[in-house]
């Protein structure tokens, strides 16, 4: 994918399975889905997911300036890769349940922290411009039937 496309990546299969199977428990897929929600909304990325495994090639990775101090990194280089052009490939990846150590993303601190970054950096690079866009990217979604391929 990465021979026709700047970026790939992964996306949880969708459904209802698909929510219930992503967290342990209901708020953790609460959270996820309300981070997904805000910062779709407030970027307008037409990405179906933001916190899942990507494939960059170096030059486009090491670009990247990274400005988040929390876990809004990953959604920080797909926003910035997709204004700047990138074409950007969704492929469906199953959920692998934790095997194990301890799951931290869902702390009162780590919430607090992605939120406070999402809206410091919305205010900074939509509402002050002060991130210089080239012009928005594309984004791929396979098809079912191309999941098997």
């Amino acid at each position: 994918m990465l021979k026709s496309h700047d970026i790939v990546a992964g996306v949880r299969m969708a459904g209802v399975t698909h929510l219930a199977r992503r967290s342990d428990t209901l708020p953790k897929a609460l959270v996820s889905v309300i981070n997904y929600l805000l910062i779709r909304g407030l970027f307008r990325v037409p990405l179906s997911d933001f916190q899942n495994v990507v494939f960059y090639p170096r030059a486009i990775i090491q670009g990247v300036v990274f400005e988040s101090r929390s876990a809004f990194s990953n959604p920080e280089a797909l926003i910035k890769s997709y204004w700047q052009g990138c074409s950007i490939a969704e492929v469906p990846i199953s959920f692998l349940p934790r095997q194990a150590g301890e799951a931290k993303g869902t702390t009162a601190r780590a919430i607090s922290a992605a939120v406070t970054d999402i809206l410091r950096l919305w205010f900074r690079w939509v509402v002050q411009g002060r991130l210089r866009r080239r012009s928005p990217g594309c984004v791929r979604r396979l098809r079912p039937e191309e999941w098997a391929a």
